[in-house]
């Protein structure tokens, strides 16, 4: 498990509406986004703004990356269904 100051010195915490790739071992990955306006909805604490897709209540940025092996940007959609 890292440190909060080690997280903290790799991982400059991203802007709204970013989303990252956090790889936790050889392959299991997950997305996590943060959504500043929809975590004020959950939490009156303002660094509870990372969501994840298993509809958990956000957490800080450290909470998901704390067991991470790497954690990747994930870039512009390559394709939009359903709009």
């Amino acid at each position: 498990m890292h440190t909060e100051e080690t997280v903290a010195e790799m991982l400059t915490e991203p802007e709204d509406g970013t989303r990252l790739v956090v790889q936790n071992g050889d392959t299991e990955f997950k997305v996590i986004w943060r959504d500043d306006a929809e975590a004020k909805n959950w939490s009156p604490n303002k660094t509870d703004r990372w969501f994840d897709a298993e509809d958990s209540d956000p957490m800080e940025l450290y909470q998901h990356v704390k067991y991470a092996t790497a954690v990747y940007p994930l870039g512009e959609p390559l394709a939009v269904y359903g709009r």
